[in-house]
């Protein structure tokens, strides 16, 4: 399942060899459960997920709604991204609507990389 990672990682940016295998020693392969939280309010975003399979919404909450701000699926790139740039906590809401396959990767490594 790694290969689609690469491939979306290779369409991104033109990596040589030996920095893309860093790059992927780094991916850590993920299976969130439908219902559950890969972000949740109030939190610093610590990840940005690849997903292969499923699909996850991100939302706020106001005036007792939710607010879908966007969804990811199969081949995205997501995260509650204020949060993973800026590494202050999120006001979003990131969820799993149905079973998440994929990867993940730390901010610090990708920082550090």
């Amino acid at each position: 399942m790694q290969t689609q990672l690469i491939s979306k990682l290779n369409s991104v940016y033109q990596l040589k060899e030996e920095n893309l295998s860093l790059l992927l020693s780094k991916w850590k392969a993920v299976e969130i459960q439908k219902g559950d939280f890969l972000t949740k309010k109030g939190t610093k975003e610590n990840y940005l997920y690849f997903i292969n399979e499923g699909i996850a919404r991100g939302y706020i909450e106001a005036e007792e709604k939710q607010i879908s701000l966007g969804f990811a699926y199969h081949n995205d790139f997501t995260a509650a991204i204020d949060s993973f740039v800026s590494g202050q906590p999120t006001e979003l809401q990131l969820f799993a609507e149905s079973k998440l396959i994929g990867f993940r990767i730390l901010r610090s490594d990708l920082l550090a990389l």
